[in-house]
C-alpha cells in the first residue's frame, strides 16, 4: 500500500461508517428467524469481526479459496451470526449462502461450497485445527516464499479454558508457530456463572510461561488493530483477548441472565433507538456500508492479489495427484510391523511433498530420517510431526493440516486411545477431509475393543493383517482421489507365519477374498484379521472354505451367504449381511444364528470349532 493509499486508509478508519450497526442488527434478525438464544455473544463479537474483516483479513475477492489468504476458525457457534453478517458485506458469502442467507442459521453447513473455513462447536476443537493449519501455512512459506499468511481463531474466554485448547497452545508454543493469532472475545459471563468464579489464574504469567504472546486490550476498533499488528511481527503465537460486554446495550447487558431468555422484536427495536440502523426490514444492508467495505478492500488488498504470482513449483503443489506406489520397499519375515511403518513413512515422506505424520509416540515411527530444521529439535523435518502425549488433538491437528490446502495428513497412534480420536474423525468425515487415521494394536488384552464403534462410525476401515497387505492397503488410500472421507486402518499382529504366507500369496486388490476355496464347495468360515488365524486353524481342520474380509462394507466377492459362518469377537450383527451363522458377542459372550435365540458360549477354539461342527452337519 503507498503512502498516498495508507493516508487514505487511515482517514477511512477513522471515519463514521453505520458498517458495526448493520452487521449488529442482521446478526439480531438471524438469531430471531432461527429462534436461538445466544444473542449476547454475537452481539459482543460485533467490533472484533468488523475490525478483522474491514482491517486485517487478507482474502481475494476474486478467487475465494486464494492460497495466501489469512484463514479464519470460529471456535463457538455463538459467533456464526456475527461472522454472516460482516462477510456478507465483505462480498465474501458463497452464491448458494447468499440466495439462503435468511435461513442461513437454519441450514446445515456444507463445508465443500462454504466461505467458512471451518466452525467448530466441540470445545477446544478449532484450536487443534488452527494449529494443523498453522503448521501447513509454515511448511509452505519454508518451500516457497510466495505464501505467507496469519490463522486466525475467534473464540470466547470459556473456550480457551478446554483442555484441548491448552494442549494445542502448548503445542504451537513448542513449534514457534507466530502465524496463529488467537482472538478471545472475553466477556467473563459465563452461561451459568461468572468467569471468575471457576477461574482465577493469573493469564498473562501463564501465557508468558508458556513463550506465548499474550495482549489483554480493551474493544475499541484502534486497539484491536494495533494488537493485531504487534501480532504479525511477534516470533511466537499470539493470544489477544479483548474484554468485551455481553449483550452491550441490551436488558440483560453482562449477566447470564441474557443466555435464559430468547430475544424477541422489541429487544432489537429497543438496541436500534441506540444505534445508527434504521429500516424496517433488519435485514437490509445500507449501500454506505458495502462501499465502506469496497473500499477497504480496493485501498488494502486488490493491488496485492493481482500482483501475487503462483510458482510452478506452488502450483505443482497444490494441484499434484501423485499416485504413491511402495513396491520398491522390500518386504521380508523378519520385518517388524513398527519397522514398517517406519520405513512407509520415510518412502512417502521422500516421494511425496504434501503428506503430512503425525503422531503421539515414536511406535509407529522407527528409523525416520529428517531434515530442513524446521520446527523443535524432535520435530525437525515439518513432515514428522511428534506430539508427544498430546493425544487428544492428535486427529484435529491432522484434519487442520488437510483442511489447509493440499496435504495428505495421517494421524497415527495405538488402538488404545481411540476413544480420543472419535470425535476428530467423525469432524473429519463432516468437513469432506480424507484424513487417514492409523492405529496399531499391541495390546493383546484389549485386542477386540473399539472395532464395532469403528465400524458404525464408518465404511473406510480396514485391517490389513500381512505386512504386504499393510503395504497394499495404505497406498489403496491414499491414491483414491474419488474418496474424500477420512479412513481407519487397524493393524493387528499376528503370529502363524503358515497364515501370513498364505496372505500374501492369495492377497487380492479386494475388500474380500478365498484363502481356502474347496471345490467342490460346502461350507465356509468368513473373519477379519481379529480372529482369522482362529478361523483359519478350524477351516484346517473341518476341511472348510475360508474368506478373508479386511472390510465389510465394500462387498466384492461371489459366494453363498447361506452356507457361510462368520468368526469374530465383536458384536455379531455387524456380520449378519455376510453370512447367515454369526459366531461372536453381544456384549456377552453369545453366539447366534439368523434362526435360533443367542445362547451363551466361552469363546475360545475349542467350543467354537464343536458349534461349527453343529451347524455344518
Amino acid at each position: 500500500m503507498g503512502c498516498l493509499q495508507q493516508q487514505k486508509f487511515y482517514n477511512l478508519v477513522q471515519n463514521f461508517c453505520p458498517s458495526l450497526d448493520n452487521i449488529k442488527i442482521n446478526s439480531l434478525a438471524l438469531i430471531k428467524k432461527a429462534n436461538l438464544n445466544d444473542y449476547g455473544l454475537a452481539l459482543s463479537a460485533a467490533k472484533i469481526m468488523h475490525a478483522l474483516f474491514a482491517y486485517n483479513l487478507n482474502y481475494n475477492l476474486q478467487n475465494h479459496k486464494w492460497v495466501n489468504r489469512d484463514r479464519l476458525i470460529i471456535a463457538n457457534s455463538s459467533f456464526l451470526p456475527t461472522y454472516y453478517a460482516t462477510a456478507r458485506l465483505a462480498k465474501l458469502l458463497t452464491k448458494k449462502e447468499e440466495a439462503n442467507f435468511e435461513n442461513i442459521l437454519n441450514t446445515k453447513i456444507d463445508f465443500i461450497d462454504s466461505s467458512l473455513e471451518t466452525y467448530q462447536n466441540n470445545l477446544g476443537s478449532a484450536f487443534s485445527n488452527a494449529v494443523g493449519m498453522a503448521i501447513a501455512e509454515n511448511i509452505l512459506n519454508n518451500k516457497f516464499n510466495e505464501v505467507k499468511h496469519s490463522i486466525y481463531v475467534l473464540c470466547n474466554d470459556f473456550d480457551l479454558l478446554s483442555g484441548e485448547a491448552q494442549e494445542a497452545l502448548s503445542l504451537a508454543a513448542n513449534l514457534k508457530l507466530k502465524n496463529l493469532i488467537i482472538i478471545s472475545n472475553s466477556t467473563e459471563v459465563l452461561r451459568d456463572s461468572l468467569l471468575s468464579t471457576i477461574s482465577n489464574e493469573n493469564v498473562a504469567a501463564k501465557y508468558k510461561a508458556m513463550k506465548i504472546n499474550y495482549q489483554r486490550i480493551a474493544n475499541r476498533i484502534s486497539k484491536i488493530n494495533y494488537a493485531i499488528s504487534k501480532a504479525k511481527v511477534s516470533s511466537k503465537p499470539t493470544i489477544i483477548e479483548i474484554k468485551t460486554t455481553i449483550g452491550e446495550n441490551m436488558k440483560y447487558e453482562n449477566s447470564t441472565l441474557i443466555y435464559e431468555n430468547k430475544l424477541t422484536d422489541a429487544d432489537i427495536n429497543e438496541l436500534k433507538e441506540k444505534l445508527t440502523y434504521k429500516k424496517s426490514n433488519n435485514l437490509d444492508v445500507y449501500k454506505e456500508c458495502n462501499d465502506f467495505y469496497k473500499t477497504t478492500y480496493k485501498l488494502r488488498l486488490e493491488k496485492t492479489c493481482k500482483a501475487f504470482k503462483m510458482s510452478k513449483k506452488l502450483q505443482t503443489f497444490l494441484f499434484e495427484e501423485s499416485k504413491l506406489n511402495l513396491n520398491d520397499i522390500a518386504i521380508n519375515s523378519k520385518l517388524s510391523i513398527p519397522a514398517l511403518f517406519g520405513t512407509i513413512i520415510e518412502n512417502i515422506s521422500n516421494k511425496y511433498q504434501n503428506s503430512i505424520f503425525c503422531t503421539a509416540n515414536t511406535i509407529n515411527i522407527t528409523n525416520i530420517k529428517n531434515s530442513n530444521n524446521m520446527y523443535a529439535p524432535n520435530n525437525i523435518s515439518g513432515t514428522n510431526l511428534l506430539l508427544g502425549p498430546r493425544t487428544s488433538i492428535l486427529g484435529n491437528v491432522a484434519n487442520g493440516i488437510n483442511l489447509h490446502s493440499n496435504f495428505v495428513a495421517i494421524a497415527s497412534d495405538i488402538l488404545d486411545n481411540f476413544a480420543l480420536f472419535l470425535e476428530s474423525f467423525k469432524l473429519a468425515r463432516q468437513m469432506n477431509l480424507k484424513t487417514i487415521f492409523l492405529l496399531s494394536n499391541i495390546n493383546e488384552l484389549n485386542k477386540n475393543d473399539n472395532i464395532q464403534e469403528l465400524r458404525a462410525l464408518s465404511n473406510n476401515l480396514y485391517m490389513p493383517l500381512s505386512l504386504n497387505e499393510i503395504k497394499t492397503t495404505i497406498e489403496n488410500i491414499f491414491n483414491e482421489t474419488a474418496n474424500k472421507l477420512p479412513s481407519i486402518i487397524v493393524i493387528n499382529e499376528a503370529k502363524n507365519q503358515e497364515l501370513l504366507s498364505l496372505i500374501d500369496e492369495k492377497h487380492e486388490n479386494n475388500s474380500m477374498y478365498y484363502l481356502i476355496k474347496k471345490i467342490p464347495m460346502t461350507y465356509s468360515l468368513i473373519s477379519s484379521s481379529l480372529n482369522i488365524e482362529m478361523a483359519y486353524e478350524i477351516a484346517l481342520k473341518l476341511k472348510l472354505s475360508l474368506i478373508y474380509a479386511t472390510n465389510l462394507k465394500n462387498i466384492d466377492l461371489n459366494y453363498d451367504k447361506n452356507k457361510t459362518i462368520s468368526i469374530e469377537n465383536t458384536n455379531f450383527e455387524q456380520w449378519t449381511n455376510l453370512a447367515k451363522y454369526n459366531i461372536g458377542n453381544n456384549n456377552l459372550n453369545t453366539f447366534a444364528t439368523s434362526k435360533q435365540k443367542p445362547e451363551l458360549i466361552n469363546f475360545n477354539i475349542e467350543e467354537i470349532t464343536k458349534i461349527v461342527e453343529k451347524l455344518i452337519k
